[in-house]
């Protein structure tokens, strides 16, 4: 099975878990077109989750760490910092 294929799986394997486990917040502020802060928890067992179904699909090594990035978006609204910030 190609790399990319074990890949999806694991993207389909983790990923219902990940966005059950996440919290988006939004403060009332922003929902009315004012500045503010929105933040996005995700689940503390992230990597743990990954670490296992992972191993389920011949990928332990690669699984090791994880590196996680999200992208904020919204019309209308600016993003910043524009750039990446490394994990808190």
């Amino acid at each position: 099975m190609p790399a990319d294929a074990k890949l999806a799986k694991l993207q389909t394997a983790v990923g219902g878990e990940v966005a059950s486990g996440s919290k988006l917040t939004v403060p009332d502020a922003v929902t009315k077109g004012q500045p503010g802060a929105v933040s996005l928890t995700l689940p503390q067992t992230l990597l743990a989750t990954i670490q296992r179904e992972a191993a389920k699909l011949g990928l332990t090594k690669a699984a090791k760490k994880a590196e996680v990035t999200a992208t904020l978006s919204g019309t209308g609204y600016e993003i910043t910092p524009t750039v990446r910030r490394p994990p808190s």
